[in-house]
């Protein structure tokens, strides 16, 4: 399968001793990468969906206590969602 490739050829390029040190700098990556997405999703929903379309009167505390609970709410779907993606 074409999933296995990439971590045959860290093993096999890559010291044994360093390959700890590559799991956490690649795990990093992928989690940095969900912050941003995740961050972004959250600002724009916030700002450009709740305070224009649902709330206008909303005040900035609120807007980004609503987006802040968008977040939550869409790390949690995307955690129920992913396992089916594999497939």
């Amino acid at each position: 399968k074409s999933d296995t490739v990439y971590p045959l050829l860290v093993r096999a390029v890559m010291p044994d001793w360093s390959l700890g040190f590559f799991a956490a700098v690649l795990l990093g990556s992928i989690l940095s990468t969900f912050n941003s997405a995740l961050n972004s999703a959250s600002t724009l929903f916030g700002l450009e969906i709740y305070k224009i379309y649902i709330y206008p009167e909303a005040s900035d505390d609120r807007v980004v206590k609503i987006a802040g609970w968008f977040g939550v709410a869409l790390s949690l779907i995307s955690f129920v969602i992913a396992p089916f993606l594999e497939h």
